[in-house]
């Protein structure tokens, strides 16, 4: 090429391509969720039959649930010492984590196992909707105590009217081991 005494013009420097691997960290990252701080508080309901209470044994701290559903606001910190002393709570599903910040919480506190059936108080209302066919292989996947909570929900909707298809409850009945037509 000849000298025309012209500058030559400037290439704009080449960026590096994206690869898959950097935009996969950075969603990663966008989606990652913030962990919680002690003092961060979750709503904590009930999925519990009649009156359930917890009580810190080292600070006396106490929650009461009276009804099922009933729900309180815990802070992390009172979860840990929940999780730490009295496992049942979430072994049995005797409360479930809710709201805005509850997978954080649940994944946090390592709670997964425990919730991977049932998430929140609409799931149990919605297992009623599965035909009798379905119901014997959803009911299975639930501890002893879930199914106790499910047969007690599904007894107050019998008596309430609002469970009524008599081939739901027959499979529910047969299912869970409890009378719920009496």
């Amino acid at each position: 090429m000849a000298n025309t005494g012209k500058p030559a013009a400037k290439k704009p420097a080449k960026t590096p391509a994206k690869t898959s691997q950097d935009g996969v960290e950075k969603k990663a990252a966008a989606t990652k969720q913030k962990e919680p701080k002690l003092t961060d508080k979750v709503c904590v309901v009930s999925c519990s039959y009649g009156s359930l209470i917890y009580v810190n044994k080292h600070t006396g701290f106490t929650v009461e649930w009276d009804h099922f559903g009933d729900s309180a606001y815990m802070t992390v910190e009172e979860l840990i010492a929940m999780r730490n002393g009295q496992r049942a709570f979430f072994e049995n599903q005797w409360v479930l984590l809710t709201g805005d910040n509850a997978d954080a919480v649940i994944k946090f506190l390592q709670l997964e196992k425990y919730y991977t059936t049932i998430t929140s108080v609409q799931d149990i209302d919605n297992l009623f909707q599965c035909t009798p066919e379905e119901l014997p292989g959803v009911l299975a996947r639930f501890s002893s105590s879930a199914k106790e909570t499910i047969a007690r929900r599904a007894k107050e909707l019998v008596d309430d009217k609002r469970l009524s298809d008599i081939n739901v409850i027959r499979v529910l009945e047969e299912s869970l081991g409890f009378d719920l037509i009496s």
